[in-house]
C-alpha cells in the first residue's frame, strides 16, 4: 500500500494533463494523458467494453430515429414497426448472437477496429442498466419518484421512454396526414424532437445515473467505491478498479482524452491517435458527456475546465487504485478516494448544467427570431433531455423542490410567447443561482453572448 497518497485538484489546464510530478513513473503506463493501467505483470487492468457497448445502442438509437425521415417518404409504416425495431436496442439485443451483427457507428474514411456488435460485448441492452431497472444501487425508487415529465402513463425512465416511442410509431404510421403539419417525422407538432430527447435522456437516465448512482456510489457494502480491492485468482484488477473504470466508461472520454485539446473534442468525434488507419471505437472515441464537457470548456465567457477537472480526477482515482490493487483501502485511502469521486461527479454534471443552460439560451433565440419548428423542437428538446437527467446524480446541488420548479418552467414542449422566453430566463437564472454560475457564463436576456 502506499504510505502517502496525494489528492491533487488541477483546474484551467486547458490541454486536460495531469500534475503527476508526485508520481512513480513506470515505463509508459503513467502518462498522466492516459487512461491506461498495467499490473506488475505488464496485464491490461483497464476494461468498460460494456460501457461502450451501450454508448453504441444509444448512438444507433438516435440514428435510427433521424434517418426515419427518409424512411417515411418512400415506405408505409405499419403499426408498431418502428416500436419493434426501437425495442430491439431497447430489449431484444440482449438475447441474440450479436457476433455477427453490425452496429451504425461509422468513422468516415477510417476503417473499425470493431465492425459488429459482438466485437466489443455481448448480452447487453439498453433497459436493463436504466434508472429504476438496474434498482439495488438507486438512491431512490423511480417507479414512484421520477420526476420532471407529467404525462398519463409516464411513472419511471423506462415508461417515458416508451411513451416516447410509441408516439414516433403512432406519427411514422400516420405520416401521410402529419406531413402537413410537422416538418419531419421524429417532431411532434407541438414541438418535440424524439431524436434529441431519447438521446439526452439515455445519456442521462442510463449514462449518468449509472456512473454516479452505481459504479461511483458509496451507499452499499461490495458496490462502487465500497467494492473489494483484492483481486481473485485468474483476474488482473480488483473489484473496485472495475468499478471504477465503469464509472470512466459512461463519462465516455477516449482512452487518450487527457491529450485532446478542447478544439479537437469540438471538432472531432473520433481521431486515430495510434496511427494505425483504424478507429478503435473503445479508445479513440470521446462519447456523449465528454465531448460537451470540452465543448462547454470551450464556449464559456468566464473559463471553466469541466473536462479537465473531470479527467484529473477520474485518472489521479485510477492511478491510486492500481498502486493499492491487493489489499481494502483504508479509511483514510477510500476518503482520498472519495474526493476524486466528488471531483469527477461534480464536473461531470456541471457540464450537463452548462449544457442545458446552452440549449435554454438557443430556444430563447428561437422564439425571439421566430426560428421554423425544426430548430426550435431540436433546441428546446436538448435542454429538457439533459435537464432530466439531474435527478439521477445522489450527490446533486439541485434539490428536489428546485428540480421540480425547473421542469414547471421548461414545460413539456416549448412555445412561441413573450411569455415563455421570461420563463426560460427563470429556468436559466433557477440554474445560475443553484450552481453558481458566472452571469457572464449564464448569457443576456436575448439568449446570447452566454454558453
Amino acid at each position: 500500500m502506499l504510505s502517502t497518497l496525494l489528492f491533487i485538484i488541477v483546474a484551467g489546464c486547458g490541454d486536460k494533463s495531469t500534475d503527476t510530478s508526485d508520481s512513480t513513473t513506470v515505463g509508459d503506463q503513467f502518462d498522466s494523458g492516459i487512461y491506461y493501467f498495467l499490473d506488475d505483470s505488464g496485464n491490461n487492468t483497464v476494461s468498460h467494453t460494456g460501457q461502450t457497448f451501450r454508448h453504441l445502442l444509444i448512438s444507433d438509437v438516435q440514428f435510427y430515429v433521424s434517418s426515419l425521415n427518409d424512411r417515411v417518404n418512400s415506405e408505409v409504416f405499419v403499426p408498431n414497426q418502428v416500436q419493434n425495431d426501437l425495442l430491439f436496442y431497447m430489449e431484444t439485443i440482449k438475447d441474440i448472437d450479436v457476433s455477427i451483427v453490425p452496429h451504425g457507428f461509422s468513422a468516415g474514411s477510417y476503417a473499425l477496429l470493431q465492425e459488429n456488435y459482438g466485437d466489443i460485448s455481448s448480452g447487453k441492452n439498453l433497459f436493463e442498466k436504466l434508472a429504476g431497472n438496474d434498482s439495488s444501487t438507486d438512491h431512490t425508487d423511480w417507479s414512484e419518484e421520477f420526476m420532471g415529465w407529467t404525462q398519463e402513463g409516464v411513472s419511471s425512465p423506462e415508461s417515458l421512454v416508451r411513451t416516447w416511442i410509441q408516439e414516433l410509431d403512432e406519427q411514422a404510421v400516420n405520416w401521410t396526414v402529419l406531413s402537413t403539419q410537422t416538418p419531419a417525422v421524429y417532431i411532434s407538432s407541438d414541438g418535440k424532437d424524439y431524436a434529441q430527447l431519447l438521446q439526452k435522456f439515455l445519456w442521462g437516465a442510463l449514462a449518468f445515473s449509472q456512473g454516479t448512482d452505481d459504479y461511483l456510489d458509496d451507499d452499499i457494502d461490495g458496490k462502487g467505491l465500497l467494492s473489494s480491492h483484492l483481486i481473485e485468482e485468474g483476474a488482473v484488477y480488483s473489484s473496485l478498479e472495475h468499478a471504477w473504470d465503469e464509472g470512466f466508461g459512461y463519462f465516455g472520454a477516449a482512452q487518450d482524452y487527457g491529450t485532446w485539446s478542447d478544439e479537437e473534442v469540438d471538432a472531432h468525434v473520433y481521431l486515430d491517435r495510434d496511427g494505425d488507419g483504424q478507429i478503435d471505437v473503445t479508445k479513440e472515441v470521446n462519447w456523449a458527456h465528454s465531448r460537451n464537457a470540452s465543448k462547454r470548456d470551450l464556449g464559456s465567457q468566464v473559463e471553466v475546465d469541466f473536462s479537465g477537472t473531470a479527467w484529473d480526477a477520474f485518472w489521479n482515482g485510477r492511478r491510486m487504485l492500481r498502486d493499492t490493487a491487493g489489499e481494502d483501502l483504508s479509511a483514510a485511502e477510500l476518503n482520498i478516494l472519495r474526493e476524486y469521486r466528488d471531483q469527477a461527479v461534480e464536473s461531470w454534471e456541471m457540464a450537463i448544467v452548462s449544457t442545458v443552460v446552452h440549449y435554454v439560451n438557443e430556444t430563447v433565440q428561437d422564439v425571439q427570431s421566430e426560428a421554423d419548428l425544426t430548430e426550435l423542437a431540436k433546441h428546446w428538446s436538448e435542454a429538457k433531455g439533459f435537464a432530466l437527467s439531474l435527478q439521477f446524480n445522489p450527490r446533486s446541488r439541485i434539490s428536489t423542490a428546485e428540480f421540480i420548479r425547473l421542469h414547471e418552467l421548461l414545460g413539456q414542449h416549448p412555445q412561441r410567447t413573450e411569455e415563455y422566453i421570461d420563463v426560460l430566463l427563470e429556468a436559466r437564472d433557477l440554474l445560475g443561482q443553484v450552481y453558481e454560475i458566472e452571469e457572464a457564463n449564464l448569457g443576456g436576456d436575448n439568449g446570447q453572448n452566454g454558453w
